[in-house]
C-alpha cells in the first residue's frame, strides 16, 4: 500500500477509514492491489472535520475532538 500512495498525501485502507470517518474528511481513491492482501479499498485522509478542528485548515484538533476521541 505504501508504494501505491501519492507523495504528500495520507493514504489509508478501508478498515482504517471505518475507524476515523467520524472525525476526518476522507476521499475515496479506489481499489488498490496490495501485496499479500489482494485488492483493498483505499482513501486519502484530507483533514479533521470542521466541528472537531481548532484551525480553518483542519490540522489541529479542538477540545471537542479530545472529549469524543480521547
Amino acid at each position: 500500500m505504501e508504494s501505491s500512495g501519492t507523495q504528500g498525501r495520507i493514504n489509508i485502507s478501508y478498515s482504517t477509514y471505518e475507524v476515523v470517518k467520524d472525525f476526518f474528511i476522507c476521499e475515496y481513491r479506489g481499489e488498490v492491489s496490495a501485496k499479500n492482501k489482494g485488492v483493498v479499498k483505499m482513501y486519502y485522509l484530507e483533514r479533521i472535520k470542521p466541528e472537531f478542528s481548532k484551525d480553518e485548515m483542519g490540522l489541529m484538533p479542538n477540545g471537542k475532538f479530545w472529549e469524543v476521541y480521547g
